[in-house]
């Protein structure tokens, strides 16, 4: 490992998941990605989250649409910045609207958008990260359409990762509102895979 591990952050919105790494001194964000798209009738950069992100984390996020760019040419754009070590951790939060329960129509209908938890997979074949971390709907683990993280999770185990998803509910763990996730964390080589849940074992306190 580097002195500070290097995380790239997928469809990084204004920062949520990248913020945590960032105040850390031991973590070093080394590239965004998001195409700032809201609603599927919306036009691309229509969020202006790339901004926030900025202003959040210092690191200009690259607007490109991750359904379409490809790992590889993701991969030397930001090699530079990752170095010679390679990357650390991936972060791959694909858009949540096609999972929510909140929507009648995902019980019903499987949203194309939900192929791009499935497509997560070519960026950790690519960048080979020693850890990729996703959060998603509760649903994407319990609901109707749970077929795309089996699909993430076999592909990931047949990497070589050792994977464990889970739904959480978040006030459990400081969140100031009832929200319930899944967690998907994967690890590579000889890391310890640690969960939410041994993270609250007394030996980790």
């Amino acid at each position: 490992m580097s002195t500070k591990w290097t995380v790239v952050d997928l469809f990084s919105g204004v920062g949520g998941m990248s913020y945590g790494f960032h105040v850390h001194p031991k973590f070093r964000i080394a590239g965004a990605v998001d195409a700032q798209i809201g609603k599927p009738s919306s036009n691309r950069g229509t969020l202006k989250c790339n901004a926030g992100y900025k202003d959040n984390i210092g690191v200009e996020p690259i607007d490109d649409d991750l359904s379409v760019l490809q790992p590889g040419d993701l991969r030397r754009v930001l090699d530079s910045n990752i170095g010679s070590v390679g990357l650390d951790i991936l972060i791959s939060c694909a858009p949540c609207t096609g999972f929510s329960r909140t929507l009648p129509a995902n019980h019903l209908v499987d949203d194309p958008r939900n192929l791009l938890i499935r497509r997560s997979v070519l960026f950790v074949e690519e960048f080979r990260p020693s850890i990729f971390l996703m959060e998603n709907a509760r649903e994407l683990i319990v609901g109707n359409f749970s077929h795309h993280y089996e699909y993430l999770r076999d592909e990931l185990t047949r990497l070589g990762y050792r994977v464990f998803g889970k739904v959480h509910l978040l006030t459990r763990f400081g969140l100031p509102q009832r929200r319930e996730r899944s967690v998907i964390i994967a690890v590579h080589g000889d890391l310890e895979l640690r969960t939410h849940y041994t993270c609250l074992l007394p030996s980790c306190m």
